[in-house]
């Protein structure tokens, strides 16, 4: 364990080296490069069980990663103060270099995907949120793996500890739980282009370029000198915290979250339809020949598990599903019938012509009802201005008013109330249930 950076140097050489493997390849792109795999890798399967051709993915691969690492660069180091020079913004898309922004990667990311799949959900007919649900919670997949490049990076660490309570994990990962000074900071006192990075084998205490540089400052005027015989400090291993966290919410959302309607829904498709749906899940039919399975139309072939039955002291090869494949048979898979749908299809059509009917007779019953009051208003007004207030007549014709006023009134909410008890949310949503089974 080194107490000071002075002395880490000393040991270990250059610093940037402890960013790669076996000072060689920088770490930080191969995690990410295996965190993005990752992503399209489980991505793909996701499609895949639910038939989803995998044509548009592919080609939105070649966009969305492109923008989600341009959109982490920029994002992680267009506000650092060493970037924002006329000779070291460039650096900004040095991807490789540490700070990479994770929402500036799902920013620019997601958008670029929503762009890409709203535009071909046009031609294919897939909506948006059915590629949205198969890709995006295996983005917690890549930040299980990519986070790990944080830990090269000597980033994402959390508050400061005692060295000793870190005993738990191995040496390799504790002894590097620190964080680095920012050496891309430093730069002559009098020339701030002239970079402390620049100097080749700066970090040689035993050579004359470390002579050169020992004064160089950053923009807190302490000279690296000084910095570098500060005490290192430890810290909890955030990276590795947030790794795990992602990898359990990532079971979560794929294997509980995803399945608990097929858990708690009732009743079951086997319930409905047993002889559909053989398999042990089923109460009447474990098994059946497959002449007795009842099949509908699917997008793909359903697949059938072979058993071997003993029926009479002979062995008879029966068929079975498995639970995901009968969920699949039921839903995901399903094909409805073409003339079905067009018998559907045409009822909604006329149920939708009947509603535009029946909606132009209220609006204009309504505007007749709107008509009637100015003309009671306007007949009575006229009349009880010729008359004396406190006479009988006046108190007649007031009387007379509002039982006019009242009749045309309880018309007008009889026929309201016929129409949205007709035409309301929840009837619309029944009658189209009903429409659907019939």
């Amino acid at each position: 364990m080194s107490t000071t950076y002075f002395e880490w140097i000393k040991q270990n050489g250059d610093p940037s080296l402890a960013r790669s493997f076996f000072q060689l390849i920088p770490a930080y792109p191969i995690f990410m490069f295996l965190g993005i795999s990752s992503v399209i890798i489980a991505s793909i399967i996701c499609l895949k069980l639910k038939a989803i051709p995998l044509k548009e993915f592919e080609i939105s691969i070649f966009i969305i990663v492109p923008f989600g690492i341009l959109g982490a660069t920029i994002f992680g180091k267009a506000f650092l103060p060493f970037y924002q020079h006329l000779n070291t913004w460039y650096r900004i898309f040095f991807f490789w270099e540490p700070g990479m922004s994770l929402f500036g990667s799902l920013l620019f990311g997601i958008l670029a995907g929503i762009g890409w799949f709203l535009k071909r959900s046009k031609t294919t007919m897939i909506s948006l949120w059915v590629y949205a649900d198969c890709i995006i919670p295996n983005i917690l997949l890549g930040q299980v793996i990519g986070r790990w490049g944080n830990f090269y990076n000597h980033e994402i660490l959390g508050q400061i500890v005692d060295y000793n309570s870190l005993f738990w994990l191995p040496e390799s990962i504790k002894n590097n739980l620190f964080y680095f000074p920012n050496f891309i900071d430093f730069h002559h006192i009098n020339n701030p282009t002239d970079l402390l990075i620049s100097h080749h084998n700066w970090w040689d205490f035993n050579s004359n370029t470390w002579s050169e540089v020992q004064n160089f400052v950053n923009h807190n005027n302490q000279t690296i000198k000084d910095v570098l015989n500060q005490k290192i400090t430890y810290h909890q291993p955030l990276f590795l915290y947030e790794s795990i966290a992602n990898f359990f919410l990532w079971l979560i959302i794929m294997f509980v979250i995803n399945n608990l309607t097929r858990w708690i829904n009732h009743p079951k498709p086997w319930d409905l339809e047993p002889k559909a749906y053989p398999g042990w899940f089923n109460k009447q039919y474990k098994y059946l020949n497959e002449d007795q399975i009842i099949n509908f139309n699917s997008i793909v072939p359903i697949k059938y598990k072979k058993v071997l039955v003993n029926l009479d002291n002979q062995n008879v090869v029966m068929l079975k599903l498995s639970f995901y494949q009968a969920w699949n048979k039921a839903f995901y898979y399903y094909e409805p019938d073409h003339k079905q749908v067009e018998l559907l299809e045409n009822k909604i059509d006329e149920f939708n012509n009947l509603k535009q009917k029946d909606r132009s007779n209220y609006k204009n019953i309504k505007s007749n009802y709107k008509h009637q009051l100015d003309l009671i208003n306007k007949k009575y007004k006229f009349k009880l201005n010729n008359l004396n207030k406190y006479s009988i007549e006046y108190q007649k014709a007031v009387i007379l008013k509002t039982q006019e006023l009242k009749k045309n009134k309880d018309l007008f909410i009889n026929s309201k109330n016929n129409y949205y008890q007709k035409y309301g949310f929840w009837n619309l949503f029944l009658m189209l249930m009903f429409l659907a089974k019939i």
